[in-house]
């Protein structure tokens, strides 16, 4: 059977965390594996929300300040879930003022799993699990983060892109084809390839590579229902680091297209 790119996979609430060392120009990038969890209580001390997370800490030898930057931007992704805007004492305090049964707290587990790294760039593949408990479902979401190890700074797609232009036809190209193939695998047609386009024009989509591929992600209900998950299309890093067209050599560092 044809591999399928857009399997969404079972998670469970704890996730084993993939990371080690990896080789950098001035030695080796120490990355330790850290966690975190916690939990909001309403006032009369039912747990309401809780979350775990597992997340990398990352120290690059002899730069302390891109070892901070990029640990800060690890944490504002943990900060997403941990902190969350929605008010889930005072949807508990709703429900038990009105009479209604408290069926269960919502829960969330997130991990990083670390897909490439290079003398310049790192790069995460991020899995969220989530449990609502005022929609009564559980769904999975996948985000990517990619981190330079020059500045700390996260990198967009186009950042590392030979051709800036180019790419943007190639993402097109491969989302139509895929998302349409997608489709009819799940026997669905309310795949919206207008919406993934216009995601792709707005570059408001999350992406993460590994040594062969670059992964461009729709979040579940941006191209499609949310029940279908993280939608991703697949492309070969070759496309990423094609020759441009005005002669530059830009490449990302140690692959070769």
């Amino acid at each position: 059977m044809r591999k399928n790119i857009f399997k969404i996979t079972a998670i469970f609430m704890i996730i084993a965390l993939f990371l080690c060392s990896c080789s950098h120009g001035q030695g080796s990038i120490e990355i330790k594996e850290k966690s975190v969890s916690g939990n909001i209580r309403a006032g009369d001390g039912i747990a309401v929300y809780s979350y775990e997370v597992d997340y990398p800490k990352i120290k690059l030898p002899g730069n302390k300040e891109v070892s901070k930057a990029i640990n800060a931007n690890i944490e504002n992704e943990i900060a997403k879930i941990t902190e969350p805007a929605f008010d889930y004492a005072g949807q508990y305090d709703d429900w038990i003022s009105r009479g209604v049964p408290y069926v269960s707290g919502a829960s969330y587990s997130e991990s990083f799993e670390k897909t490439y790294c290079d003398d310049e760039f790192i790069s995460f593949e991020i899995t969220l699990y989530c449990h609502e408990a005022c929609a009564m479902r559980d769904t999975e979401e996948t985000r990517g983060l990619t981190l330079s190890l020059k500045t700390g700074d996260t990198v967009s797609v186009y950042d590392i892109a030979a051709d800036g232009a180019y790419f943007r036809e190639v993402m097109f190209a491969q989302a139509e084809k895929q998302l349409l193939d997608f489709g009819k695998e799940k026997d669905t047609e309310d795949i919206s390839l207008e919406d993934a386009f216009t995601i792709i024009d707005r570059q408001s989509f999350e992406w993460y590579m590994t040594e062969k591929y670059v992964y461009i992600l729709f979040a579940p209900g941006e191209a499609a229902p949310i029940m279908l998950g993280t939608l991703r299309v697949e492309i070969p890093l070759g496309e990423l680091t094609a020759q441009p067209s005005n002669g530059s050599t830009a490449s990302v560092s140690g692959v070769s297209s």
